[in-house]
């Protein structure tokens, strides 16, 4: 299969991690923790989840179409072959090779064959006659005149790989399989080859389905004036050339491969086994309420209390800088800025007294805590209950398992409704009066 190529098996596994990001992050979007941050890695998993579909993609279409003479290539537009096995697999197999051949147009035809060609086509009058050839039998298959454009494509296509080859591709057992390539895969160019030289024993004026080199070159097949066979032909050349162009690359890739880190599936397995542990211990969760009192020293280190008592410790004593140790700071800001938007946020209030009246971790590493502050902002006194976001974080600003190395932050913005006032009553912030 082309997804066994050791490119598209590297993104397979990448995949897996991918798969795990998009989970985590969903998850902490449903715990509540659903920041600026999380937010855009939740969308960006989810956009390269769509691209990794195409994965499978030459596979699909080649299960679905080789047989009828059509391969994935690396020219092929991707957009074509999912609208052409959109339409089989709604039973409509005349509209999905209609889909196919309409890419076949002018502009594919000499975007892909005549220009892709020129890199590859020796110097000198061979080369020139080799693009007036294709020029020549474009022109023909816009006249629709099949009789003559059919036999002169497969000539080029001949004469083309034979160049690169050093002998005909047409020739019994060739050799056209290319390392890590969608159109040098067996189930791609290989075997659509094996189907254009299938022998012809006899004349026959049966129409074709198939450009038959063997049968339309030697005059044995003389049913091949269609368009389909024509695209068909078309199709071979500009499989050809992305054969050709993987080909010219093919040792670079080797080489490439040999110098890549192979994956360690010790590490793999490792990651794998921490996911669904992550992912036990998220099902089994059960969310924890605490009311007062809570005692200063008595508390866990590891608890959003703790952080929380120790922010507003520092807040008191006007420590931006200790503050910042303990404040959200997903975008991972040095601390000093971090201080600083504190200060900018607080200067102008004070805090003299608080209290912690109720903690609620309603999630692994999220919880909501009720804390009473008193203080003045401009002399002004404000007193209140206050609710304070928590969550826990790993030292890369990730969300921190229960068996993580992970430390609990303090959503600064309660400050801000501290100095506009904004006391919490009833569950809900309203204005001080």
């Amino acid at each position: 299969m082309i997804r066994d190529n050791p490119s598209v098996r590297h993104l397979s596994y990448m995949l897996i991690t991918v798969r795990i990001i998009r989970w985590l992050t969903g998850s902490a979007k449903k715990m509540g923790l659903s920041g600026r941050k999380i937010n855009r890695i939740y969308e960006m998993a989810g956009l390269a989840l769509e691209q990794f579909k195409i994965l499978n993609l030459p596979d699909q279409f080649n299960k679905t179409f080789s047989e009828d003479g059509w391969i994935a290539t690396g020219s092929m537009s991707v957009e074509i072959m999912q609208k052409a096995l959109k339409f089989h697999h709604d039973g409509d197999k005349q509209a999905a090779e209609e889909v196919i051949m309409a890419w076949f147009n002018e502009d594919s035809i000499t975007r892909f064959a005549i220009n892709g060609s020129k890199r590859f086509s020796k110097e000198g009058m061979i080369r020139i006659h080799r693009w007036h050839q294709l020029q020549e039998a474009l022109q023909l298959t816009l006249d629709e005149r099949y009789w003559s454009a059919v036999p002169l494509i497969l000539i080029v296509c001949d004469g083309f790989a034979s160049d690169i080859l050093g002998f005909s591709p047409f020739k019994k057992d060739a050799d056209l399989t290319v390392f890590d390539s969608i159109t040098g895969h067996p189930n791609s160019l290989p075997f659509l080859i094996k189907k254009i030289t299938k022998g012809v024993q006899k004349t026959s004026s049966d129409e074709l389905v198939f450009p038959l080199r063997h049968g339309i070159l030697h005059g044995r097949s003389l049913g091949y004036a269609n368009r389909t066979v024509c695209m068909k032909a078309w199709h071979l050349m500009i499989a050809l050339i992305d054969w050709a162009e993987d080909r010219y690359t093919e040792e670079d890739r080797k080489k490439e491969r040999n110098q890549t880190k192979k994956i360690n599936f010790r590490d793999l397995a490792v990651k794998m086994s921490k996911f669904y542990s992550d992912r036990r211990i998220l099902e089994a969760f059960e969310p924890r309420e605490s009311s007062a009192p809570f005692v200063d020293g008595e508390m866990c280190i590891n608890s959003p209390e703790y952080a929380v008592v120790k922010f507003l410790k520092y807040w008191r004593q006007r420590n931006y800088g200790k503050m910042a140790g303990y404040a959200v700071n997903l975008m991972k800001e040095p601390i000093n800025s971090v201080a600083g938007e504190i200060r900018d946020m607080a200067d102008f209030a004070s805090l003299t007294h608080f209290e912690i009246r109720s903690v609620n971790q309603h999630a692994v590493a999220g919880a909501k805590v009720v804390v009473y502050l008193k203080g003045s902002v401009f002399e002004r006194v404000i007193e209140g209950a206050f609710s304070v976001s928590v969550f826990r974080y790993t030292s890369e600003g990730e969300i921190a398992m229960p068996d993580d190395e992970g430390k609990w932050h303090v959503q600064q913005n309660f400050i801000y409704d501290f100095c506009n006032q904004r006391v919490l009553r009833d569950g809900q912030h309203e204005f001080y009066v």
